[in-house]
């Protein structure tokens, strides 16, 4: 018995050719038998094989993306009710110690005046906590970012015209513009409304808007006493929001220098990195209430982690 001749298709294909068969279909039909055998599929039905699954990837993708959305949705309604809950918690509890208090004013007579104040702070703080429940809080993180952003972009415009390491806030009208010179003799443009002064060069340097005008701003919209028309007035009154209110800073000091016009300012653990950097929103803010305040421009001078100098020019008449 011999043994299975591997080339009988081919055997075959030449017998058929021999006889009069048409030779391309005889081949196509041999070369087909083989692929079969050994287990290869043909490159059109692979094709598109491999098009279903791309397809079918996609949309598994796209439905896990609107199912993630979803969730993400529900996850941030979740925690904004909860932290409403949590508010409304604690207003609760204000409120009863309020009123436990006023009763045990009535009944205990000698205590009445004590515990009547600590009834009313109790109910006065429930009610108060209630209603002013804040709607959304932004990360300290968040923040930096962004001003990481705008800090990287104009520092690098600042090196590509090779401008001087010196910045200037200088009053325009309700506003404050920040002006970067080129030149370390410089004066203050006239016009300022636009990037570059005068003309498009750059050749007297850039403008731009302060990063820390929308917080000075603030500050005088929650000002209640007159505005100071001092740069240490004005500076100190700013520090004071800045630690307070808008908590970018733990401690901001204020100090008169023994040159004339001119404070020193340190703060300790400032919010968006050390004073250092271009446009430091703490160091922006005090900048643009002391260019505000004397109606003249202020100088950046000194800078150093966390403490830098301004030096506002003479102060006129707005």
């Amino acid at each position: 018995m011999s043994a299975p001749n591997a080339n009988n298709d081919d055997a075959e294909a030449v017998e058929q050719l021999n006889r009069g068969g048409d030779p391309t279909t005889t081949l196509r039909s041999a070369n087909t038998e083989e692929t079969r055998k050994d287990g290869h599929v043909p490159s059109g039905s692979t094709d598109e094989a491999d098009s279903f699954n791309a397809s079918e990837r996609i949309t598994e993708l796209e439905t896990l993306v609107d199912v993630l959305k979803a969730e993400n949705e529900r996850l941030r309604t979740d925690y904004a009710r909860a932290r409403a809950v949590t508010y409304r918690e604690t207003a609760l509890a204000l409120a009863v110690i309020g009123l436990v208090a006023v009763l045990g004013g009535v009944a205990l007579p000698d205590v009445r005046a004590v515990l009547f104040v600590t009834g009313a702070i109790g109910l006065f703080g429930g009610t108060m906590t209630w209603y002013l429940t804040p709607e959304r809080v932004v990360p300290i993180s968040v923040s930096e970012s962004v001003y990481d952003g705008a800090m990287t972009t104009l520092t690098d415009l600042k090196s590509e015209l090779g401008l001087q390491p010196v910045t200037v806030y200088v009053p325009v009208g309700d506003q404050t513009r920040g002006f970067i010179p080129r030149d370390s003799s410089f004066e203050t443009p006239e016009s300022l409304s636009h990037v570059f002064p005068d003309d498009a060069s750059g050749s007297e340097g850039i403008t731009f808007t302060p990063t820390g005008q929308q917080m000075t701003r603030e500050v005088d919209e929650i000002r209640t006493t007159q505005a100071p028309e001092t740069t240490l007035g004005a500076v100190e009154q700013v520090a004071d929001s800045l630690v307070e209110h808008f908590e970018v800073a733990d401690q901001i000091t204020v100090e008169k220098s023994t040159v004339a016009r001119e404070v020193i300012i340190s703060v300790d653990e400032p919010a968006f990195g050390p004073l250092s950097r271009l446009d430091h929103p703490i160091v922006s803010a005090l900048a643009c209430a002391a260019a505000q305040s004397v109606n003249s421009p202020v100088t950046v001078d000194s800078i150093e982690d966390t403490k830098v100098t301004l030096s506002a020019g003479a102060e006129t008449k707005k």
